[in-house]
């Protein structure tokens, strides 16, 4: 009975300090942003024509706009990749990182990027996890030469 009720006692004070700290973390930070912002060069104004897309201001074909984030970002990069725009920057960064994973390199020789390395997959031994930064301007040029020799993009780092 004596150890029950002091364990009970050490898990209600250990409960109540959680609390406590998650508090002053909720008071201290704010929430994460389900966006981000960036400049994209769109002559014919494509990206006006996107509900996933917010063009806070549009001049002479260069327009700021606003991104949804994460997997959005990824799927977004990946339906407009053949549209005549060009990203100038993402969240304030003219270099971007991202991931694919393909059987054979996701990028060729005259590609302008720069590969910081492969990981062996162990679910796919036949696959490689490629890290590959590139300028933001050639981002969806770059991606869609990957997926052209079979590679998946598996994630746009949007920080």
């Amino acid at each position: 009975m004596g150890a029950q009720f002091f364990f009970t006692l050490e898990y209600l004070f250990k409960a109540g300090y959680g609390w406590v700290i998650g508090l002053g973390t909720h008071l201290s930070y704010e929430p994460e942003a389900d966006q981000v912002y960036a400049v994209a060069k769109d002559p014919t104004h494509r990206l006006e024509l996107r509900s996933d897309v917010k063009v806070l201001r549009s001049v002479d074909g260069y327009s700021l706009v606003q991104l949804p984030r994460y997997d959005r970002f990824r799927e977004l990069l990946l339906q407009i990749q053949n549209e005549p725009l060009q990203f100038l920057e993402v969240s304030g960064n003219r270099k971007i990182f991202f991931t694919a994973i393909g059987e054979k390199s996701c990028l060729q020789t005259a590609d302008p990027a720069e590969s910081l390395g492969t990981v062996e997959l162990p679910t796919a031994m036949n696959k490689k996890r490629y890290l590959i930064s590139t300028d933001v301007r050639d981002l969806l040029t770059l991606m869609s030469s990957a997926l052209q020799r079979g590679c998946t993009i598996e994630h746009v780092f949007d920080y």
